[in-house]
């Protein structure tokens, strides 16, 4: 079969999932597979994951860590009673309804033939890419550790685009050979599985023509691949980004003192960091007081939503440290303001059911009465206040909060795009200052995620 009949095959294919039975298949397929990690995943959902912020809170939860990983065995159990599924409906066009019990019986009768071969698919695969990130690795420290005085010349940037891009289109090309080997072998254990035993393809004549397509292809990559490292010395910048990245704490403190309190502020400040993220909330007779979630059970036991108190009554309250027991009071936004006036940035999120127009208007008068226009970012998860916010008022710098979103989100109407770590790209953030806006990532605190965040050319950092 030829390439492109093989692939009107497979498009026409996807119309046998477009019933009642076939829409669970597909759901999981989109969803569940980022998440559990077993069955057949497309590109477009592969990304797909729940935010570090939300994943924060569930582990921090024993009943919601328990509920998430029962949840989590569960997709894992339907993908291994499901894994030939795909292959009924593409190899033997069952109806996606049949093939759940034709996959559930063949794996019931044969998992044991099916362990030796994926067991050693998954070591063979472990190992080639355990070696290959080794030596990229190598390869970027033996660059990194060379004089500094040859980071300017030509061959140096060259070797480094070499390294780069190399390393790029390689690790590209064995993520498709690792997943191509995965989906072969199980395509091999199916047919085997239901017809017994067979030759699946016979040998290919490697035809004189053959041959010559296979090494234009292969001239072609390695000059293009020269050429790019080339321009690649010329074009690219040796200098990054001006000023470094700003750190900001998050919370007002991060896990320096209790979250959202003035003493965390303080630590900041004195730490040298570039701002505090914080969190504010209207009572009921109209005062902005500092408190992340809807209630203040979790940090002072009380049962209660800020916008059904007085503020007399949130000053009763104390908040408590979980990590250490350290106890402090609840600030105000004014007293917020007083600490950061002229020595650091204050990214105040309106937070909460009281994050309307109405606490916009008031912010904005509170702040510019505490001559502290400068030192604050309004920033928030509800873009419609936003946009109201910027367009009202466009002395004010202001941030818009995203942890998902598919589209172009460099036209939002903002001086600042704060991105969900695991959604920023490389991509994203170019858009983002094309528009001559900055991004920020939030909330960073993973090792992982901190390389990642400051090797990129991403603005600022809301961190722990």
């Amino acid at each position: 079969m030829r390439i492109f009949a093989s692939v009107r095959r497979g498009l026409r294919s996807m119309l046998r999932f477009l019933c009642p039975g076939g829409l669970p298949v597909l759901a999981y397929i989109f969803l569940a597979v980022p998440l559990c990690g077993i069955g057949f995943s497309v590109s477009l959902s592969r990304d797909f994951y729940i935010p570090h912020f939300i994943m924060s809170v569930i582990e921090a939860t024993p009943l919601y860590s328990l509920a998430y990983s029962l949840l989590m065995l569960a997709l894992f159990a339907c993908g291994v009673r499901g894994l030939f599924s795909v292959h009924a409906v593409l190899v033997d066009g069952m109806t996606p309804s049949q093939t759940r019990k034709a996959s559930a019986r063949i794996m019931r009768l044969h998992w044991k033939s099916l362990l030796r071969p994926i067991l050693l698919a998954a070591l063979f695969l472990l190992a080639l890419n355990t070696g290959f990130k080794s030596a990229l690795t190598f390869l970027y420290t033996w660059l990194e550790g060379r004089n500094p005085a040859e980071s300017g010349t030509v061959c140096y940037r060259m070797l480094c685009g070499l390294v780069v891009i190399g390393g790029s289109f390689l690790g590209s090309m064995l993520a498709v050979f690792s997943g191509c080997c995965v989906k072969l072998l199980l395509t091999r254990c199916y047919i085997d599985f239901t017809r017994g035993t067979r030759t699946l393809w016979p040998p290919r004549p490697k035809t004189k023509r053959y041959r010559l397509k296979l090494a234009f292809l292969v001239l072609t990559f390695a000059v293009s691949f020269i050429l790019s490292a080339a321009a690649g010395a010329w074009l690219v910048p040796s200098s990054g980004r001006e000023g470094g990245v700003k750190i900001v704490a998050h919370r007002a403190g991060g896990v320096m003192a209790p979250e959202n309190s003035l003493e965390g502020l303080v630590q900041a400040i004195e730490r040298g960091c570039y701002g505090s993220e914080t969190d504010t909330q209207r009572t009921a007779d109209g005062a902005y007081i500092i408190n992340h979630d809807d209630s203040f059970k979790r940090l002072a036991g009380v049962d209660r939503k800020p916008a059904d108190m007085t503020l007399n009554e949130v000053r009763r309250l104390r908040i408590t440290d979980p990590r250490t027991g350290q106890q402090a009071n609840i600030p105000t936004v004014e007293e917020m303001l007083d600490v950061v006036r002229g020595r650091e940035k204050l990214f105040l999120e309106l937070k909460g059911e009281t994050a309307d127009r109405r606490m916009a208007d008031d912010l904005v008068r509170i702040i510019r009465e505490k001559d502290c226009v400068n030192d604050v970012v309004l920033i928030s998860l509800k873009y419609g206040v936003m946009d109201y916010l910027k367009t009202r008022y466009p002395e004010s710098e202001t941030g818009i909060l995203i942890f998902g979103g598919i589209g172009d989100v460099s036209h939002l109407n903002c001086d600042i795009i704060i991105m969900e770590e695991e959604m920023t790209s490389d991509t994203r953030i170019a858009r983002i200052h094309a528009n001559g806006k900055r991004a920020f990532v939030w909330t960073v605190n993973t090792e992982a995620g901190l390389y990642r965040a400051l090797r990129s050319d991403c603005d600022g950092i809301i961190t722990d």
